[in-house]
């Protein structure tokens, strides 16, 4: 009699989320609004200027990671930066020939955690959110925001001067390794024609 009284609650628990399932499935309120966007390489591949970068993407295994959980704003590079990569890096000609080490840190450090409306990023400063009311922090300056791009931990041969002073080395030339733990990711930075017009500054192309 014991046993089956927590197969019976389950089994009722089982009947209630699946009605609430059902309710919410049927209801429009909970529905995914028009306006809202799908997922980020989704976007990508509706943008054939990106299609270089949604290469990379799909090379380096990101496009099932960005399509399917998490929240990213991705800084696409267009097909025209990648030419120029290209004509600067001969000996690639092009994604195929390229490492996946190389294509990870492009990838990476195109992608920022969490999404940014452009309204946002044109609001944001270095310190903080910009404050009206605060006349040294009432303009807009620059942006920057931490990426997906994490350094590998750099070793360092470590030895003794004559002096008995500690000196960094090659790692060729001391048995004695040490490790510096990269604890923080790569800054994108982010501009606009905002940041230039405070600065008197000319912004290329504008």
């Amino acid at each position: 009699m014991t046993r089956i009284r927590p197969l019976t609650i389950f089994l009722f628990t089982g009947i209630i989320l699946g009605s609430c399932v059902t309710f919410l499935n049927e209801d429009d309120k909970y529905a995914r609004p028009d306006w809202l966007a799908g997922k980020v390489y989704t976007q990508l591949l509706a943008q054939p200027d990106l299609s270089i970068f949604t290469q990379c993407v799909a090379r380096t295994g990101y496009d099932s990671i960005i399509n399917i959980s998490g929240s990213y704003t991705v800084f696409a590079p267009n097909n025209q930066a990648f030419e120029l990569f290209f004509q600067e890096h001969p000996e690639y000609q092009s994604v195929e020939d390229m490492p996946i080490e190389e294509l990870l840190k492009i990838v990476k450090y195109h992608i920022v955690q969490n999404p940014w409306s452009k309204e946002q990023l044109r609001s944001l400063d270095v310190w903080g959110w910009i404050d009206s009311a605060d006349l040294n922090n009432n303009k807009p300056k620059g942006f920057k925001r931490e990426t997906l791009l994490l350094n590998k931990d750099q070793f360092y041969g470590v030895d003794y001067t004559n002096r008995g002073q500690l000196i960094i080395v090659d790692t060729l030339q001391s048995d004695w390794h040490r490790r510096v733990a990269t604890d923080s990711r790569k800054f994108v930075p982010f501009f606009y024609k905002e940041y230039f017009d405070i600065y008197n500054l000319i912004l290329a192309g504008l």
